[in-house]
């Protein structure tokens, strides 16, 4: 007999005979052992921390392994920053960084890119193509154009900064796609696909050993993963194993609850994303961090390893 075989047999046997009034505990769990040790949970706080509306949220964002905060440093987030690595100095704390949207955030990643003023995205005929950004009211904006020399140049220093110098885990490229409106042009949209993994190979190059996650339907070499933000169809096709990703494997699966009571829907999106091997994040808004108690009734499930 087999030993593995053999131990399955025995653990059998040995179940059968524990009466469940001796051991109302004892059960056999399932293991998550892709998660690296940790919690398979992260949290997005896109927050003002001195705000009135989203202060006192630390001991909150701090219970998760692995959270997404803006890169300002300013002294309110050098602050917010020493609090939370106070309250969990193992947590992974990562700067949220645009990826090719024309944006006025704060930070000294977005910052330094706003010194390229050439390096837009332009249509044949000279036309500098916009999206629209919802904020309030709705803006228009330009894409950098991936294939970019300087662009590329810029934004890899923009990296090297929010890691080196302000000493981030790892970065959030948040829509870290090329916009289906460009993407299924015939031989732009993977002449800008090439242009934007090319981009993202050369920050891998420059921070071999920095988390380096995407909000992104596609599958890109030299990330850790990516997220899906709301697609639980598609969850499964996206997050399937892909080579070209770096170890640690960190892919992300974000719902938004339609309400705050919305708790057993969000229950079965966090089985769905155990399901299929992603982190999880959960929220009304990335403005509202808690973290619920269904979190620990279904981690009380597994053995995590």
């Amino acid at each position: 007999m087999q030993r593995r075989f053999f131990l399955k047999s025995t653990s059998a046997v040995l179940m059968s005979a524990i009466s469940p009034g001796i051991y109302p505990n004892f059960a056999i769990k399932s293991t998550i052992e892709w998660s690296h040790g940790m919690k398979p949970l992260y949290c997005l706080a896109y927050i003002d921390p001195e705000y009135k509306l989203h202060k006192g949220q630390e001991s909150s964002i701090a219970k998760y392994p692995i959270t997404v905060i803006p890169q300002e440093s300013s002294s309110k987030y050098y602050r917010f920053r020493k609090k939370l690595a106070g309250l969990n100095s193992q947590q992974k704390v990562l700067a949220y960084q645009m990826t090719l949207d024309e944006n006025g955030l704060r930070g000294p990643g977005h910052e330094l890119l706003r010194k390229v003023n050439n390096s837009w995205l332009t249509l044949p005929g000279g036309i500098i193509p916009t999206i629209d950004i919802p904020s309030g009211k709705v803006m228009k904006r330009r894409i950098y154009d991936p294939r970019d020399e300087e662009f590329r140049q810029r934004f890899v220093e923009a990296c090297k900064l929010l890691v080196n110098k302000y000493e981030f885990d790892g970065i959030f490229l948040d829509n870290c796609t090329i916009y289906g409106r460009f993407a299924n042009v015939p031989y732009l949209g993977s002449s800008l696909k090439q242009g934007l993994q090319q981009l993202i190979q050369d920050v891998r190059s420059a921070l071999p050993d920095t988390i380096l996650l995407g909000n992104s339907r596609y599958n890109w070499k030299g990330l850790n993963g990516e997220m899906n933000e709301g697609r639980p169809k598609e969850l499964s096709k996206e997050v399937a194993f892909f080579s070209g990703h770096v170890k640690p494997h960190i892919n992300m699966y974000q719902y938004y609850m339609k309400k705050s009571n919305d708790v057993l829907v969000a229950e079965q999106n966090f089985r769905l994303a155990i399901a299929n091997q992603c982190f999880f994040g959960v929220a009304v808004n990335a403005q509202t961090i808690k973290w619920f108690d269904f979190f620990d009734k279904v981690l009380s499930e597994y053995e995590i390893v």
